[in-house]
């Protein structure tokens, strides 16, 4: 079985081939478990991120790993995915130590794609929601995070009780940073399981000039209608400002 040096060239194998991959200071960024037990550990180094999909091994969160395990490539809509070989995937050979807390990397919306499996950091975003239909009829509320025409998809996939209510982060006029793991591709949109969302404290914006946005209504951080007079901070036209 032949070796490969890093987690961006196992990616390039075809769907289904084995090889041996070379963990070379690679980090556990995240491990979760589902209901139905099945394991997943978010393994990265400095190449790219990998999924150890229905993982065995034991893996635990910010352990560092050098050294060669075996297993098989494949690609499960679009997210890369390191699977074991039974009787022949094994950490015997692998170096594991404790690490530093894993630290999410800062990239765009438009970005995402090109980071699939990685535990992230998206800055400075709205949280958006839309109505669909899902296969039996029903309507269905979808949440994103949106950059111009860019948007991935934020979903719970953790399971985790911060988020079971997405639609109180869909406020409009508010920005949030979220981290989280890119965990799926849902109809060629990045999904995030989001580990933590943080309002934006600084998001303040100088007054429009523009004719139609001063005529706008204007909230408090209450979401309390206010009147022009009003001091403080506020919420017009989606954007925050200064008002003195």
């Amino acid at each position: 079985m032949h070796v490969v040096d890093n987690i961006a060239a196992f990616k390039q194998l075809q769907k289904g081939e084995k090889a041996t991959l070379a963990l070379n200071n690679a980090q556990v960024i995240y491990t979760w478990t589902s209901n139905k037990g099945n394991t997943s550990a978010y393994i990265r180094d400095n190449t790219g991120a990998i999924v150890f999909y229905k993982s065995t091994l034991g893996l635990a969160a910010n352990e560092i790993l050098n050294g060669p395990v075996s297993g098989s490539f494949d690609l499960y809509n679009s997210l890369p995915e390191f699977l074991e070989i039974e009787g022949l995937t094994n950490l015997n050979n692998v170096t594991r130590s404790n690490g530093e807390a894993a630290a999410a990397k800062a990239i765009t919306v438009a970005e995402a794609m090109d980071n699939l499996c990685d535990l992230v950091k998206i800055a400075d975003t709205e949280i958006t929601s839309e109505t669909v239909k899902d296969k039996n009829g029903k309507d269905v509320v979808n949440y994103y995070l949106v950059s111009g025409e860019a948007k991935v998809q934020l979903y719970n996939g953790f399971h985790l009780d911060a988020f079971n209510d997405l639609g109180s982060f869909a406020v409009a006029g508010k920005k949030y940073t979220v981290e989280g793991i890119l965990g799926a591709v849902f109809k060629g949109v990045a999904e995030i399981y989001p580990t933590s969302i943080t309002e934006e404290a600084n998001g303040i914006s100088s007054l429009n000039n523009d004719a139609r946005s001063l005529n706008a209504p204007i909230y408090n951080l209450a979401g309390q209608r206010v009147s022009s007079d009003y001091k403080g901070v506020v919420i017009q036209n989606g954007k925050k400002m200064l008002k003195k």
